[in-house]
């Protein structure tokens, strides 16, 4: 039903709106600074798995997952990816 009612967002929007989004690295610095400077939050965050499993002891292997969620549980669109570190 989620994944429905997303697309139906979509669909909704198509050639009427455009759907803005932006990447984050650190638990929504760049949306909380987008919100702060504009007023407006974006619909689409896109968060990076890049940091996870590299064993960083300063880094949350969990935290891309917490964001995620934390960001649809906001009614936002969250766009997980993983740019990969070479070893």
């Amino acid at each position: 039903p989620e994944a429905s009612a997303l697309y139906g967002f979509l669909l909704d929007h198509y050639g009427k709106r455009i759907i803005s989004g932006v990447m984050t690295l650190n638990s929504f610095d760049e949306s909380n600074w987008l919100k702060d400077n504009t007023g407006k939050e974006p619909a689409l965050l896109g968060i990076d798995f890049m940091h996870s499993n590299r064993e960083y002891n300063w880094y949350d292997d969990e935290e891309p997952i917490k964001d995620a969620k934390t960001w649809y549980d906001r009614n936002g669109i969250p766009a997980l990816m993983w740019h990969w570190s070479d070893p």
